[in-house]
């Protein structure tokens, strides 16, 4: 029986309507796809893509929290 392992990823973060996108600079998200390729010896892809994914989270809670007070203009 053949085991599957993750060995890429890739998301694309998307700025919601109204939100200007020189503040994805600014709280260093990505505004290009984020693509990983890992190899058959990487072991860790599924918990890194984890960790990615939170950080852009954070990131973006944080972005959202400028956006809603309107301190970006």
């Amino acid at each position: 029986m053949h085991t599957h392992h993750p060995m890429s990823y890739g998301y694309l973060v998307v700025a919601a309507e109204g939100v200007p996108i020189d503040l994805f600079d600014q709280f260093d998200i990505p505004s290009a796809p984020v693509i990983f390729r890992g190899s058959a010896t990487e072991d860790d892809v599924a918990k890194r893509f984890v960790r990615d994914v939170l950080d852009v989270t954070a990131k973006n809670g944080r972005l959202y929290k400028e956006v809603k007070r309107g301190d970006f203009l």
